[in-house]
């Protein structure tokens, strides 16, 4: 669903709620979070797609990844598992659905949050998700609102997976770029929030569905900033930019006419645009630093393994809240 639909319908939504929660979808946060005590918070999220990714386990795991990422955007650390898995109704052999669940357990185990139960379905397609509690202290939950002009914006995951999968999907993806988009679609987040849980102060979100652009946007909104993004510094994924003239997802055609009410694409070309606007799976987060902390976080980052990029900073909001340069 498309990120102008979505925002309609739960305008229409009086979400009922308690004096417990902290955030929830009427936030539009990544995930939900209520307070349990004093010193505990729940974090809840779920997600569910249809296949990006021929191999069963492969889907399995990036899946599994891309579930977990909503709790580690949220400064969390995942607990427990729910699958959701749909498989068509006749001829669906047995064993493809059991690598689905392979795959996407040897990432919770990775995570250390196992899958304890979960819920099927028949649908015409397969699909496959997870449902994931979170914990975290109350006081270190990671939102949306705590972008500040001048910080510095990092994007932990290169872009392109939405563009690389559906070539993919259509066979014209050379076998080493949808590996190599395979490998960074499987890789977690969890490592990343444990880098960013070091900041005095920061803002975060994973990039999925919506797009770079789309999920900057919610940091833009909550905090009353804009942006500058450079373009040369966005890191893509091997592959990506070629392919991007050809293969253009539904879902990223969405996102470019979303973000064309916000964003000043400057001298983004046609791939470019599609890229920034790319509906990611399984993606990395994007960050906001304080620019004195930058230094330190990017150390911290390279010890623990992510090669984030710098792609920008916050501004104060002009007439455009995202200018591309």
């Amino acid at each position: 669903m498309g990120q102008a639909d979505l925002q309609a319908i739960l305008k229409e939504v009086n979400f009922f709620t308690k004096p417990e929660i902290v955030t929830s979808i009427a936030n539009g946060d990544d995930a939900g979070v209520i307070r349990i005590s004093d010193d505990l918070a729940l974090i809840q999220t779920v997600d569910i797609f249809t296949a990006v990714v021929d191999d069963p386990r492969q889907y399995g795991r990036i899946a599994a990844a891309n579930s977990l990422s909503d709790v580690y955007a949220m400064g969390g650390r995942p607990v427990t598992c729910l699958a959701i898995m749909a498989i068509p109704a006749k001829d669906f052999p047995q064993w493809v659905a059991s690598e689905m669940l392979i795959g996407a357990n040897e990432v919770a185990a990775i995570a250390d949050a196992p899958i304890i139960g979960g819920h099927s379905l028949k649908l015409p397609e397969p699909a496959f998700g997870l449902a994931v509690t979170g914990i975290a202290h109350p006081d270190k939950i990671i939102g949306a609102d705590a972008a500040q002009p001048g910080d510095a914006i990092l994007l932990t995951k290169p872009l392109g997976s939405g563009i690389i999968t559906t070539a993919g999907m259509n066979e014209k993806a050379p076998a080493d770029v949808l590996d190599a988009a395979i490998a960074i679609m499987s890789h977690l987040n969890r490592s990343a929030c444990e880098a960013m849980l070091t900041l005095s102060r920061t803002s975060a979100t994973d990039v999925t569905g919506f797009g770079m652009l789309g999920h900057l946007l919610h940091i833009l909104e909550a905090s009353q900033v804009g942006a500058r993004i450079e373009l040369a510094s966005v890191p893509l994924m091997k592959g990506a930019k070629e392919l991007a003239v050809d293969f253009v997802p539904g879902g990223t055609a969405m996102n470019y006419e979303f973000a064309s009410r916000f964003t000043d694409f400057g001298p983004a070309d046609f791939a470019q645009k599609m890229l920034l606007c790319d509906a990611q799976t399984s993606g990395g987060l994007l960050i906001t630093c304080p620019k004195d902390e930058l230094d330190e976080l990017l150390t911290t980052m390279s010890e623990k393994g992510e090669q984030p990029t710098v792609i920008g900073h916050i501004t104060e909001r002009g007439e455009h809240l995202v200018t591309i340069v």
